[in-house]
């Protein structure tokens, strides 16, 4: 059985100049904010396909594990962050999905010696928002038309009546 193709990231550059967004939440919230701004990052680039879709609770706590920062503090931030376009605004006021166009440009480069394509942003269907919506082309999900099969097709013989 074939290992699973690999769909996040171990490394990203951590740029020695800031930019826009790191500054601004470094003027607003002081060293929480860089620190949740590269905390952020890796957390991204530890999940497949470089996004996270909170659900559930369960979903949102395994996120603010992840920082040495009150909840609530890490929730402002997370909308002050879609708010200055740090994290995709639409995708996460109408889904619960962190996105960051910024880290997937950065992003881009490590899959070229990959078989699979880098990731790109998740399609919402805002109207029809249920559990787990966004399904990725690669691994997506089963339905009459893609069973997901490898192997031979099965042949059938023709028979003579």
């Amino acid at each position: 059985m074939a290992r699973p193709s690999k769909r996040n990231c171990d490394y990203f550059n951590h740029f020695a100049e800031h930019n826009r967004d790191l500054y601004y939440l470094e003027i607003k919230y002081g060293t929480d904010g860089y620190y949740f701004f590269y905390i952020l990052r890796e957390f991204l680039c530890n999940c497949d396909d470089i996004y996270y879709q909170i659900v559930s609770e369960n979903d949102a706590d395994y996120l603010y594990k992840s920082f040495a920062i009150d909840k609530t503090q890490v929730k402002k931030m997370l909308d002050d962050s879609a708010d200055n376009g740090i994290i995709d605004h639409r995708l996460w006021y109408e889904a619960n999905i962190i996105w960051q166009d910024d880290l997937s440009n950065i992003l881009h480069d490590a899959w070229k010696g990959r078989k699979n394509p880098p990731p790109v942003k998740p399609q919402v269907d805002v109207e029809n928002i249920t559990k787990r919506t966004v399904s990725h082309p690669i691994n997506s999900v089963s339905d009459s038309i893609n069973t997901q099969r490898k192997g031979k097709d099965i042949k059938v013989k023709n028979i003579k009546e």
